[in-house]
């Protein structure tokens, strides 16, 4: 996929056969594609002073979601995740000053951890 910036969090869905990346821009945003790179969208818009940190997509139960990180300037984060099938989105962890914003951050949501 062109355009894809070098510290983009990525996660992939085999299944279906897509990337999911993060843009860094203002706002950011989280896109996909096919993993040919073909038929790229955007499928969420972050508020203007949030910062995407770590994708997962976990497609074992139906639905599907897509877990994100986020940080704002206040240096406060949230774990949030997309309903694939309904756009909903839920706050899993709300408010944690203890994630830090300048950090790096991988996801594995069936180990039950987030590790910076």
């Amino acid at each position: 996929v062109n355009g894809v910036p070098s510290r983009a969090s990525i996660t992939l869905d085999i299944t279906g056969g897509k990337i999911f990346w993060s843009v860094d821009a203002n706002p950011d945003s989280i896109r996909r594609a096919n993993l040919d790179g073909t038929s790229s969208e955007t499928v969420l818009t972050m508020e203007e002073d949030e910062t995407v940190r770590a994708l997962y997509y976990d497609g074992s139960a139906s639905p599907a979601y897509l877990y994100y990180l986020v940080t704002n300037t206040g240096n406060v984060g949230d774990l949030r995740r997309l309903n694939m099938t309904t756009s909903a989105i839920d706050t899993v962890v709300d408010d944690s000053s203890a994630l830090y914003p300048e950090s790096s951050y991988s996801m594995n949501i069936v180990a039950g951890c987030l590790v910076s």
